[in-house]
């Protein structure tokens, strides 16, 4: 693999933080205006380090004041240490300061803690009290606790890779490090779409910085090449070091994928006091992954309407189209950031054998009463599925508020192509990621987080309504367990016949079936239970009944009945277990036994009892 060399030219670094010059260790805040014995030392140390005071240097002024060259050494200082830059010496600031645990620092010469040599701040070649010794690196491992697995966009310094190692028998000088990142599989594969520049630290110190442009790209593998180093630990001494980036302030939210970052076979060289220079590869692979999250990207989360309308049965005409049915109610929340939405899909499924344009003549996409978008269907949507694009929206959303859309169909009536009575069709948000547009306050392209499936719409030209009544019940005495469930029906369009035929139980959750049947319901039981024949489904006879036919149900008007299921449980020593759930109605528009064809099945998933626990008593 290729590698990108740098000009061995690096600037020489002190590889350890010092503490407060002349042996003060700094315990007080500092900041312009400041004066006295702490601002002298660390002016003194400032100056020491490389970081220009000019006017004491060029001695047009005396230590002991902070003043604004002060501040400005205090910042460069700051960023150097990954501090946040605001010239004020508070606890971060006296904490790295005094990491060296209060070294003397005399005039011309820097003295480095245990384990560190240190070249002089005026150049030349570094200190090494190991002379004419053979030496070597080893014992290379893994510092994970240290690692970011998630680098936050617009962070600066966050540590990807930590490692260990041990210089044995002679003080060794780090010469070059080589760094490999390896692209992820999905996302952007060009890492300056997630950093800005890569660091290399010894310790607490950061020895050299590179820009993502200085690195060498084979493959996929961006590969940097730190030289120059002549970083010394000294013998019998253990090194941390650390490889660390800094994020770009837009990391684009498709750009999820999780990059690898190790030191490469021989990408550590050294050189011992002897002047022996080796390459060194680590028994423990050096390798780490991480993400560059999107910190402040916003997020669009879809969720149903509590008012979205359940299954149902919806009355159209033979003759005109029907208007403004409402399919489906989303909201949408802005989370994170506000949100501007371009564009939303929307797919429409009929029932097995129908084709959307047969049913749908159009789709709206409403909010309050205002159409924001109306798509005519065109008559090639033959399939049983068809996706809508709403474009062309511009829909903004303030952080944590909700904008809530509906979906509105305008039907055809019943004459038009395949359409019959029974079709029925839903709407649903998932369509492909693709085809959403959606971006946040960074203009950073967002995907929407969750979806919504509404309940089928069944068409016919007369039908019925069911609600639940109070609430479902069970009980048991004497080995017999009693279920009942109080529900009511409302004709539509025309008068409706309910089939007063024996209720069918339905010991499988299967679909419905059948003719003539008054109701189907499902049960869930133990064994040693036998259900009974279930009492009439209404306590009285109305007129235009016929008793073991049907109950009659005049247009307009609701009509009451009861469900109620007895069980008995033929075992004295079991405990039997049960409940009783409706699952269809059969019904009709004429009197015909013919007819009893229609199965209501919407919305019944409250029409439930508990569940009775019981044995016959001995």
């Amino acid at each position: 693999m290729k590698k990108f060399l740098i000009a061995s030219g690096v600037a020489v670094l002190a590889f350890a933080s010092i503490a407060g010059a002349q042996g003060t260790v700094f315990s007080t805040n500092l900041t312009v205006g400041s004066t006295g014995s702490d601002v002298v030392a660390l002016q003194t140390w400032l100056i020491a380090n490389g970081y220009s005071i000019p006017s004491i240097a060029s001695g047009a002024a005396a230590k002991g004041y902070f003043g604004s060259q002060t501040l400005a050494a205090v910042k460069a200082y700051q960023t150097a240490k990954g501090i946040p830059s605001t010239g004020f010496v508070g606890p971060l600031t006296r904490g790295a300061l005094n990491a060296g645990g209060g070294v003397v620092v005399t005039p011309g010469v820097v003295t480095c803690p245990v384990g560190y040599n240190c070249t002089p701040t005026s150049g030349g070649a570094p200190i090494v009290s190991t002379s004419g010794m053979e030496g070597q690196l080893k014992t290379f491992d893994l510092l994970g606790s240290v690692s970011s697995e998630t680098v936050d966009e617009n962070e600066s310094g966050a540590k990807v890779l930590g490692f260990e190692f041990e210089a044995e028998d002679s003080d060794m000088t780090i010469d070059r490090v080589d760094v490999d990142f390896t692209a992820p599989a999905s996302g952007s594969d060009d890492l300056a779409d997630y950093i800005e520049s890569v660091s290399l630290w010894l310790g607490s110190t950061k020895l050299a910085t590179l820009s993502v442009n200085d690195a060498d790209e084979d493959d996929d593998v961006f590969s940097f090449r730190f030289s120059g180093l002549k970083a010394v630990v000294q013998k019998d001494q253990t090194a941390n070091m650390y490889v660390a980036v800094d994020a770009v302030n837009n990391v684009d939210s498709l750009d999820t994928g999780s990059w690898d970052v190790e030191i490469p076979a021989d990408g550590i060289r050294a050189t011992d006091s002897a002047g022996i220079s080796d390459t060194y590869v680590s028994a423990n692979v050096l390798e780490e992954d991480f993400t560059v999250g999107d910190s402040n990207g916003g997020e669009l989360d879809i969720t149903e309407n509590n008012d979205s309308p359940n299954g149902g049965i919806i009355t159209v005409s033979e003759d005109n189209d029907t208007t403004d049915v409402t399919l489906l109610i989303i909201d949408l929340e802005a989370d994170e950031s506000d949100i501007n939405i371009e564009q939303i899909p929307v797919s429409i499924v009929a029932n097995s054998g129908t084709s959307i344009s047969s049913v749908v003549k159009s789709l709206k996409l409403v909010r309050g009463s205002t159409v924001l978008k109306s798509k005519s269907i065109p008559s090639t949507a033959l399939s049983i599925g068809y996706e809508v694009v709403f474009n062309d929206l511009d829909i903004d959303i303030e952080e944590g508020d909700v904008e809530t859309l509906k979906i509105v169909a305008d039907l055809n009536d019943l004459e038009v192509g395949s359409f019959d009575e029974g079709d029925s069709v839903y709407a649903t948000t998932t369509g492909s990621d693709s085809s959403w547009s959606v971006e946040d306050a960074n203009n950073d392209n967002v995907n929407p987080d969750g979806s919504v499936t509404g309940e089928a719409q069944s068409f016919y030209q007369d039908g019925i309504v069911v609600s639940l009544v109070g609430t479902p019940d069970a009980s048991s005495e004497d080995g017999l367990a009693r279920f009942e469930i109080n529900f009511s029906v409302k004709a539509s369009g025309s008068d409706a016949y309910i089939s007063d035929n024996a209720p069918d139980a339905i010991l499988a959750a299967t679909t419905p079936t059948g003719t003539n049947v008054g109701i189907q319901y499902s049960t869930s039981t133990t064994a040693g239970v036998a259900f009974v024949q279930s009492t009439d489904l209404a306590g009285t006879i109305n007129s235009g009944d016929v008793a073991g036919s049907y109950f009659k149900v005049n247009k307009g008007q609701t009509r009451s009945f009861s469900l109620i299921v007895e069980a008995s449980n033929t075992s004295t020593s079991v405990y039997a277990s049960s409940a009783v759930a409706l699952r269809s109605i059969n019904w009709s528009t004429t009197t015909a036994a013919a007819s009893f064809i229609n199965h209501y099945t919407f919305d019944l998933g409250a029409f439930l009892t508990p569940t009775e626990t019981w044995r016959t008593q001995p």
